[in-house]
């Protein structure tokens, strides 16, 4: 399981972003993350994977999970369980981050599978 946001471990800075924009003025090294609603014509999403820049998705709905995927989103924080699952059974590489406030949340966590967790 990948931990991000723990102030032991380091990790990738997570910015957000509000629009196509925003990329020009971030850092190489960040992974930019936004959620979905924005992006309401995919330029976001075709723009990093054009351009090879990891991105996060912020959604809990199944089919912009999908969407995202096919548009090599490398990570999806969310809340939902089930796209996990989905990960797994159709092998998909992006990675399933759920956020969390402690450590206490992690056990139950890693017995769902999930690929990592990220700190709010």
């Amino acid at each position: 399981m990948k931990i991000f946001g723990h102030p032991s471990i380091p990790c990738p800075t997570f910015t957000p972003i509000q629009n196509l924009e925003d990329i020009h003025s971030i850092p190489a090294n960040h992974i930019i993350y936004f959620d979905p609603s924005i992006d309401q014509d995919f330029y976001i999403g075709q723009y990093c994977q054009e351009h090879q820049v990891n991105y996060a998705i912020l959604t809990d709905e199944i089919i912009t999970f999908f969407l995202y995927a096919n548009l090599n989103a490398k990570y999806c924080i969310t809340h939902n369980l089930t796209l996990q699952k989905l990960t797994t059974q159709y092998l998909l590489d992006i990675q399933i981050l759920y956020p969390i406030c402690s450590l206490e949340e992690i056990p139950n966590l890693a017995e769902q599978n999930i690929d990592g967790v990220i700190f709010k």
